[in-house]
C-alpha cells in the first residue's frame, strides 16, 4: 500500500493485532457475523496494527451491555499492562474512568478542571465540580465557625463536623463527603464530628443499602451493608472522619 507494507507483512501483522485481542481463530470470519464484543476488539486489532505508540480510544465501549462492558474494561486493562502502549480513553462513564486509568483528567467546557490518580480524585477532590462529578456526593450547607489542629469546624443542621478546607474557606461553605465515608449509628460520646437525622428512606442495593436521612429541608445518603439499615422513620446519628469531609466555598 502507500505505506510500503507488503501483503505478508500486513498479513503478519493481522494475525498478530488479532491474536493481541484474543480472536486469532476467527480471523476469517466475516466482521458482521461477530458479535458486540468481538466487533470491539477488531477495532482495536485495527488501531494496534500500525503499532502506535499512544492509541487513543473515544468511548470504545458505550454501545455495549452493562455486562460486556465491564468485561472489556478488564480485557482493556489487562492488554495495556500486557503491551505497555500509553492508551488516552474519553469516556463519560466516571466508573470506567475510575477502573481503568493510571492518571485521570477531569474536564470541563474543554479545559482540564483536575488531574490526579482515580483514588486521589475520588477520595480528595480539590474542585467542587471533580466531587461531584466523580461519584455520588453530599453538600450540605453549613459555615466555618474556626480552624482546627485537624481542619475547620463546620456547623450544619446535622451538626458540627472537622472537615478539609478547600482554598480559602471562611464561613458560609459546603460540606462534603461520600456516601460510602460515614458510619451510622456511631457510637461517640462526643458531638464534633457526629449528625442526628431522621430516615425517610431507604433504597436496597443487594450487598448495600442507601440510607436517606433528613433534618428539616436538607438529606444525606449514606451507604451501609444491608444488614446493618435502619428502619424508616428511626431517629439516627452518623459520623464522619476530619480526612474524608471537605469543605468548599459556597
Amino acid at each position: 500500500d502507500g505505506r510500503g507494507i507488503s501483503l505478508n507483512e500486513r498479513m503478519e501483522r493481522t494475525r498478530r493485532g488479532l491474536a493481541q485481542v484474543g480472536l486469532a481463530d476467527l480471523i476469517d470470519r466475516p466482521v458482521p457475523y461477530l458479535s458486540g464484543g468481538q466487533q470491539q476488539r477488531v477495532a482495536l486489532a485495527r488501531a494496534l496494527i500500525d503499532e502506535p505508540e499512544v492509541l487513543l480510544l473515544d468511548e470504545p465501549l458505550s454501545n455495549l451491555d452493562a455486562h460486556l462492558r465491564e468485561q472489556m474494561r478488564r480485557e482493556l486493562k489487562s492488554l495495556q499492562k500486557r503491551l505497555g502502549v500509553t492508551m488516552v480513553y474519553v469516556t463519560h462513564d466516571q466508573e470506567e474512568a475510575l477502573a481503568l486509568s493510571d492518571i485521570v483528567a477531569v474536564m470541563r467546557d474543554g479545559r482540564i478542571v483536575e488531574m490526579g490518580a482515580p483514588r486521589d480524585l475520588y477520595d480528595q477532590p480539590q474542585q467542587r465540580f471533580t466531587a461531584e462529578f466523580l461519584g455520588l456526593a453530599n453538600f450540605i450547607p453549613g459555615s466555618v465557625e474556626r480552624a482546627d489542629q485537624r481542619g475547620v469546624i463546620v456547623e450544619s443542621v446535622f451538626g458540627r463536623f472537622v472537615a478539609q478546607p478547600r482554598g480559602d474557606v471562611t464561613g458560609p461553605c459546603e460540606l462534603f463527603f461520600r456516601p460510602h465515608a460515614a458510619r451510622l449509628n456511631a457510637e461517640v460520646s462526643e458531638t464534633l464530628g457526629v449528625g442526628e437525622g431522621k430516615v425517610t428512606e431507604l433504597s436496597f442495593l443487594g450487598e448495600t443499602t442507601d440510607v436517606f436521612i433528613a433534618n428539616g429541608e436538607h438529606a444525606v445518603r449514606i451507604r451501609v451493608p444491608a444488614a446493618q439499615a435502619p428502619a424508616v422513620g428511626e431517629t439516627v446519628r452518623f459520623s464522619v472522619d476530619p480526612a474524608d469531609a471537605a469543605a468548599f466555598v459556597r
